[in-house]
């Protein structure tokens, strides 16, 4: 047995607490608001100090440069953190619109998220959101912990510095929950259908795709980069593809980039696995539906909703 699989069967049903790479970047002064609202999906207007919201900045034609999560520090902060590696498209797409604009775009160093995820976890999310102010300055030295969810199950992503990580986990340990290591983590993530910019979605992407537009567009806040093509499509269009969950008889071992096949026809490929788990996340054409079967290295697996 490997020490997945291990961990996997001995993990309680508490909350669990895993270490993850992240990027993130602060845009601040007189005009960070308004710069924001003119370029990304989401509408920050009303958002106050310590609300969040998922995002996306696009390209002119409509596809993904950033998936990303924002954050009112105060009416003249935001902190925007994303999938480690995807930082510094973010930030150079963010300064490509940056003209005669009052705002510093900065990049934070050496960040990571301490993730809390699980039952139980609700209780941990208000002990350790009662410890961490929202500001500036504490955001940036000492991290900031933020609400967050993974489908109906409560959690909470603390972002900041890595000097301060052995100290957020032992906190949180100390809370209840279970710290695990990056493979489970990965495979948790997996099977509850969370994506990763660069794994399961890159610069092709349109936000159909992978169902962004659900959390990360606001179809009502007027005009943004790229919305001629998002909106285009949900009001009278289609993609071509979707990214979809599987489930696989477990454990079942798939390659990443494997192709998956449906009636003897190429239908997509897988991006990501949770073996132990029974599940992968695959780029699905929209004709298979979710229900159907398909194989993937002669291995049978239902497409699901992810």
């Amino acid at each position: 047995m490997t020490s997945t699989q291990a961990q996997l069967e001995t993990m309680n049903a508490g909350a669990f607490v895993a270490v993850v790479a992240r990027d993130a970047l602060t845009v601040t002064g007189l005009d960070a608001q308004s710069f924001l609202q003119s370029l990304i999906s989401q509408d920050i207007g009303s958002m106050k100090t310590g609300d969040s919201a998922e995002a996306l900045l696009l390209q002119p034609q409509g596809k993904l440069i950033a998936w990303f999560r924002i954050t009112a520090l105060n009416d003249q902060a935001w902190l925007l953190d994303c999938d480690h590696g995807v930082g510094t498209a973010l930030r150079d797409g963010l300064v490509r619109f940056k003209i005669r604009v009052k705002c510093d775009i900065v990049a934070l160093e050496s960040i990571v998220m301490v993730r809390v995820r699980g039952a139980n976890a609700d209780t941990i999310v208000a002990d350790l959101m009662s410890t961490m102010p929202i500001a500036v300055e504490s955001a940036v030295a000492n991290g900031i912990g933020i609400r967050a969810q993974w489908g109906n199950v409560d959690g909470v992503d603390w972002i900041g510095p890595q000097v301060c990580v052995e100290q957020v986990v032992a906190q949180v340990v100390l809370l209840g929950a279970t710290e695990i290591e990056p493979s489970v983590y990965e495979s948790l993530r997996v099977a509850n259908g969370v994506l990763v910019q660069g794994i399961d979605i890159d610069d092709t992407t349109i936000a159909q795709e992978a169902a962004l537009e659900t959390t990360a567009v606001s179809f009502t806040k007027g005009c943004f980069v790229g919305q001629e093509l998002v909106c285009r499509i949900d009001s009278r269009g289609h993609v071509n593809r979707f990214v979809r969950k599987l489930q696989l008889p477990s454990p079942a071992a798939l390659e990443v980039g494997a192709a998956v096949e449906h009636n003897g026809k190429a239908v997509g490929a897988i991006t990501s696995v949770a073996p132990h788990l029974g599940f992968a996340l695959a780029t699905i054409r929209r004709e298979v539906a979710p229900g159907a079967t398909v194989q993937s290295a002669e291995i049978s697996a239902i497409v699901l909703e992810r």
